[in-house]
């Protein structure tokens, strides 16, 4: 079982490795702050709860939606450097929500 393992992993590229950890700790942040956002909306800012989970649908389709138009600006520029602006605009959004009022 172990031996198997290690041929599994030896295949693989350190990229693949690199963008599959900020992909699982995006996934875990995203989903973090999904089960709050609606209840952040109603109960601190004031929004009823109609207008705080069409925000909260808002937000989830449009980042749903936004691979589709930039899918291919990250082919034009690269890997690395769609990794590192997509990693970058997501630090400063979380880091945005964890410290805006």
């Amino acid at each position: 079982m172990i031996e198997s393992s290690k041929n599994v992993s030896k295949g693989f590229t350190k990229a693949f490795w690199v963008s599959n950890t900020v992909e699982l700790f995006e996934r875990m942040a995203y989903y973090a702050v999904v089960i709050v956002l609606t209840i952040y909306l109603s109960s601190i800012l004031g929004f009823n709860d109609l207008e705080a989970s069409m925000i909260s649908g808002l937000c989830s389709g449009g980042l749903y939606l936004l691979p589709i138009f930039t899918g291919a600006y990250a082919d034009k520029i690269g890997f690395r450097k769609s990794m590192i602006v997509a990693f970058s605009l997501l630090s400063v959004g979380y880091l945005g929500l964890g410290i805006l009022p």
